[in-house]
């Protein structure tokens, strides 16, 4: 099964009370309507749950630098 989502799909999820605006979308810039995106769950959290961080599909998660940066569980 196949969890990607647009960056239009990601807006509207983050603005529902189950995900209440804990997705952060990475690396922005050059996006493209047709764009898709995986979710990966992040070793941060508040009152709201986990955190969680939108990657281009096929980003290479398992680089160092990446998995520090955005704190990858």
């Amino acid at each position: 099964m196949d969890f990607t989502y647009t960056l239009e799909q990601i807006h509207i999820m983050n603005s529902t009370n189950i995900w209440k605006n804990s997705i952060h979308i990475y690396q922005l810039n050059n996006h493209n309507k047709k764009q898709q995106y995986e979710l990966h769950a992040t070793g941060d959290c508040d009152l709201n749950g986990r955190k969680y961080v939108a990657l281009r599909k096929g980003t290479d998660i398992t680089d160092q630098k990446i998995r520090a940066k955005i704190n990858l569980t």
